[in-house]
């Protein structure tokens, strides 16, 4: 089992694709925060239904990865063989609407503590 963090967004979704054609169990962590930052133009929902359609068995976690609590809590019952921490939570710089990517650090330490 492979848990894939961003799994609707541009890599983590490819990343879920392909260990799906390879028959793994690839359950998915992702929030969609780049919908409320970006609005409709960045929005990942119909790339997540995409690939709930194309994997009818697929797993769905709506959790925020900033979030360590509720992380832990599908990590724990999932015991994934890998987490592939591919969720970037878009953030802005200052005084600027351009968005940049950041936050993968509560990620990383949600891998650390469950290896």
């Amino acid at each position: 089992m492979l848990l894939v963090t961003g799994s609707s967004g541009l890599i983590g979704s490819e990343v879920a694709e392909r260990f799906y054609s390879m028959g793994w169990f690839v359950p998915g962590v992702d929030h969609n925060l780049r919908g409320d930052f970006l609005r409709p133009p960045g929005d990942t929902r119909w790339n997540q239904c995409r690939l709930h359609l194309a994997y009818p068995n697929s797993i769905h976690h709506e959790l925020d990865t900033r979030d360590r609590a509720a992380v832990l809590g599908p990590v724990e019952h999932l015991s994934p063989s890998a987490i592939v921490p591919r969720g970037v939570q878009p953030s802005r710089w200052d005084n600027d609407d351009r968005a940049c990517c950041g936050g993968t650090t509560e990620e990383f330490s949600i891998y650390q503590s469950t290896s």
